[in-house]
């Protein structure tokens, strides 16, 4: 990853330097560059000249909370209401030839990692190659190739969340409780036909490389009708992955499954619960022997309205894998322990008078099966539920946002043995509720 970044920063400096010349009008375009005409629209502000091709975007967010926590019995330690830390983004967009684009991120600031700048993602878009390559281009007028190490693009709730700092698109403060993204190193490859997008993607399997005997690499897809911003959305995807012959290596049993188990930007509500960077959040499983599906919609059915919703469906057949380590009481493969889970959750977004907006979500995460200490498997009615209410003034549109929610969680019917939550029983039913404010500025 850190050489990726060192060449897209070289990347940079050479466009920078040569754009007028890498890039040609935009006249009598071949049917493979067609649709490059909106993905290049992302470069274009009126900052930007025709023939700049290098845009490198900040974004902050500072945010307060005032939330509280509590349990039954009483364990959870008390918390003060107060300021986040500052969070932020740094992102490069850059063409470097006409039809090939490259992106890279930084955290310059988040929840897992205060107060140090880490490294995100980076990759190379492709929608068609040089002129050189002449009819090899035709399969093009179909295919878009995305490679590097990226964010994977597992169901559509995850263009629409609140990372880091990036939170214009989000209506609300914080994310939906199973918040399911990561990044991995690999490749998607899209196809359009009409309304139509599918995308197959194979990758790491985690967030990072490993060549540890037993890690396994993961497949996704997608089938989507209709465009993210259009008046109509729906999207099913898939997500696939067994870590779980994965021997003692990187970390200490190997390399395992994020899009579930972790959340590589943090949770937006801290302190509450465990008090963990993903304090408040699901994760489900061990990121071992995964296999998830999700549903998303999205309708505007006014010209103020927008609604949107999903409905998934997890599964980590062995959530402890095979790890041996006898000073632990781990002798290899002890017994293949289940985490079943449906999610799902639906927002609304109205605008009363522009750039004034309402909007509420509510989510839940229910499981069916959940491993016991004993490394058995055991049926279960537990429930996570979530309810947000607030509103936003877009003070100036796409740069500057304000936020305020009242969110309201709590967990139900587990029964003791089951779910634990860094330490935090979810038999206790533990719940947290509050109100919630950020200022976002992206430039």
């Amino acid at each position: 990853m850190t050489r990726f970044l060192s060449l897209v920063v070289g990347l940079l400096l050479i466009v920078g330097v040569a754009a007028p010349e890498l890039h040609a009008q935009d006249q009598d375009r071949e049917p493979w560059m067609q649709r490059d005409q909106q993905q290049q629209a992302r470069l274009d502000s009126p900052e930007l000249s025709e023939d700049d091709r290098v845009k490198i975007g900040i974004q902050a967010v500072g945010g307060l909370q005032l939330l509280d926590h509590s349990n039954d019995p009483e364990s959870l330690s008390e918390i003060e209401g107060g300021f986040q830390n500052a969070a932020g983004n740094l992102t490069f967009d850059a063409r470097i030839t006409d039809g090939i684009d490259v992106y890279a991120e930084l955290y310059l600031s988040s929840p897992n990692h205060v107060g140090d700048v880490f490294d995100r993602e980076g990759y190379l878009y492709v929608n068609y190659l040089p002129e050189m390559f002449g009819s090899v281009n035709n399969i093009f007028k179909y295919v878009d190739l995305k490679a590097g190490h990226m964010e994977l693009n597992f169901g559509d709730e995850h263009f629409f969340r609140s990372d880091v700092a990036q939170v214009g698109h989000n209506p609300l403060f914080g994310n939906y409780i199973v918040d399911a993204n990561t990044i991995g190193v690999g490749t998607e490859l899209y196809g359009h036909f009409g309304p139509l997008t599918a995308m197959i993607g194979y990758n790491s399997g985690a967030t990072t490389g490993d060549f540890t005997d037993g890690r396994r690499n993961a497949w996704l897809g997608k089938l989507a009708f209709g465009e993210l911003d259009g008046p109509l959305r729906l999207s099913g995807s898939f997500y696939t992955v067994d870590q779980s012959r994965n021997g003692p290596g990187f970390p200490f049993g190997g390399s395992s499954s994020n899009m579930f188990a972790g959340n590589f930007s943090g949770s937006r509500y801290q302190a509450v619960w465990e008090g963990s960077p993903t304090a408040g959040q699901l994760t489900l499983g061990g990121g071992q022997d995964v296999t998830a599906y999700q549903i998303d919609a999205r309708l505007k059915p006014l010209p103020d309205l927008t609604l949107s919703g999903l409905l998934g469906f997890f599964k980590d057949s062995d959530t402890n894998g095979f790890f041996v380590n006898p000073g632990a009481g781990r002798t290899g493969d002890d017994g293949n322990p289940t985490s079943e889970w449906t999610y799902y959750g639906g927002t609304a977004q109205y605008y009363l008078a522009d750039p004034f907006y309402l909007a509420v979500r509510y989510n839940a995460a229910a499981a069916s099966t959940l491993g016991t200490p004993q490394n058995e498997d055991r049926s279960s009615d537990g429930v996570v539920q979530r309810i947000q209410a607030g509103f936003g003034l877009v003070i100036v549109p796409d740069q500057l946002v304000f936020k305020t929610e009242y969110v309201n969680q709590w967990a139900s019917d587990f029964q003791p043995g089951e779910k634990s939550l860094r330490g935090v029983s979810m038999a206790t039913d533990p719940k947290f509720y509050g109100v919630t404010a950020e200022v976002g500025v992206s430039f």
